[in-house]
């Protein structure tokens, strides 16, 4: 009996690991530090999210964010920079990061804590056709870079250095010549076959 007891115990205690372990992972979550003298205002967006939430920190605070629901590999940050406009970052969950104004290129930077590095403007980029598509791409600062990418798969493209204005495409068309596109930093883009031009476009996805 006492075995059975104690066997019954064991089982519940693993039940709620593995339920504290799936939600755990349900909830990603990231921190923000302020690291200035005055309060800043962002908008955050989680992964799969539709909407931006619009944040204030005050001077020197810390303000952890935590996702509604569902699995979330990323954090997409946005903040402006009076006469410089907006600057999108990706941030990845469980990481801590610091609001700092850089001197070096006069906007506000997204810093990782502790470890020295920086999150990098990015686009996402979905091959929405039946085949493989070879493209190349590069960033306002940056060289040319060749990609390819499997049907109805995403890729997310990253910039070199931390201060990217835009990115751009270029992809071939048998017969049609080269075309290039110009896409917002933060943005999601679709490769598709356009039929109205007989050209393999850019589309901005909502």
């Amino acid at each position: 009996m006492t075995r059975r007891i104690l066997l019954a115990i064991a089982a519940v205690a693993m039940t709620f690991s593995i339920v504290g372990a799936a939600q755990a992972q349900t909830r990603a979550s990231v921190r923000l530090y302020n690291n200035s003298n005055q309060n800043l205002t962002f908008t955050l967006q989680a992964q799969g999210s539709t909407g931006w939430d619009r944040y204030t920190i005050r001077p020197r605070q810390y303000r952890r964010f935590t996702a509604n629901a569902g699995y979330v590999s990323r954090f997409t940050v946005r903040i402006a920079t009076t006469g410089r406009g907006t600057k999108v970052y990706s941030l990845r969950p469980s990481r801590t990061y610091q609001f700092k104004w850089d001197r070096r290129i006069g906007l506000w930077n997204v810093f990782t804590m502790g470890r020295g590095g920086q999150s990098r403007p990015f686009v996402r980029v979905y091959n929405n056709s039946g085949r493989w598509l070879n493209f190349s791409m590069k960033s306002s600062n940056s060289r040319w870079g060749n990609y390819r990418i499997g049907p109805r798969r995403w890729k997310t493209l990253y910039a070199s250095t931390s201060y990217t204005r835009f990115f751009i495409v270029r992809i071939l068309t048998t017969g049609r010549g080269e075309k290039r596109y110009t896409l917002v930093q933060g943005r999601r883009y679709q490769l598709k076959w356009d039929r109205r031009i007989g050209l393999w476009n850019v589309f901005t996805m909502r």
